[in-house]
């Protein structure tokens, strides 16, 4: 009798966290498709009225440099990311109800694959942590690894005015991201959230800072067995570039 009312009860609460959740996507963006997530993404830039924007393109991981790429996933704690399956199922459910709950600190790739699904989620309208966790479920359907990796590193917000790592990359080097070498691409990562050094870089200021962090994550890059020891050497050896000299 007990497993019985147990299991009507288990049942009831299903249905109502069911409920909620279908309730909560209702008033959430939707994408069914890569192509609407693209006009959800513009249209969040066209209402940002206080900055003009480029249109916003379509991201590929092939458009961004390999070293970009890596340095950006090793500053993460995941450089082998896109090595791993994604995570399905109760694994994923899991990660995302520890998430919510402030505890997902593993240190396994999934945990960057719930970062990445979430912080687009936040970018692209959802408000509270629930809303961002049923938003990213759905993220985490529609994108694969490297697409949440690419749309990650477009979307990435450096100020109020500019977003993403490729116009971060033409103001910063005064050139496409595609012309980056190894040491632009730490000195551009570390420009990026989370050390978020855009100002100083921007300004030409605490130069031995932005060196010592990209010297930092190149040689955790290193030690992940991403990049040689003579590469990250002689990428270390660089000035740190400056625009405005």
């Amino acid at each position: 009798m007990a497993l019985a009312v147990l299991a009507v009860l288990t049942g009831i609460a299903s249905a109502g966290i069911a409920a909620g959740y279908f309730v909560i996507r209702g008033r959430l963006p939707r994408a069914a498709t890569v192509h609407e997530l693209d006009g959800i993404i513009q249209k969040a830039l066209d209402d940002d009225r206080l900055n003009e924007h480029p249109p916003f393109e379509q991201p590929a991981l092939e458009s961004f440099p390999r070293s970009l790429v890596v340095l950006h996933l090793t500053r993460l704690g995941c450089p082998t990311f896109l090595q791993a399956p994604p995570e399905r199922g109760v694994r994923w459910a899991s990660r995302l109800v520890r998430g919510l709950a402030g505890w997902d600190g593993d240190g396994a790739d999934g945990a960057c694959e719930r970062t990445f699904a979430v912080q687009l989620a936040q970018r692209i309208g959802a408000r509270s942590s629930l809303e961002a966790t049923v938003l990213a479920n759905e993220l985490h359907r529609l994108l694969s690894k490297e697409l949440l990796v690419a749309y990650d590193l477009a979307t990435a917000p450096v100020t109020p005015g500019t977003i993403g790592a490729p116009v971060t990359s033409e103001i910063l080097f005064n050139r496409p991201i595609a012309g980056l070498d190894l040491a632009d691409s730490a000195q551009l990562v570390v420009a990026l959230p989370p050390d978020g050094l855009w100002k100083e870089e921007r300004n030409c200021r605490s130069l031995e800072l932005i060196a010592q962090r990209r010297s930092q994550l190149l040689e955790a890059a290193r030690q992940a067995g991403l990049f040689t020891l003579e590469e990250v050497r002689a990428a270390s050896i660089q000035p740190v570039f400056c625009h405005a000299r």
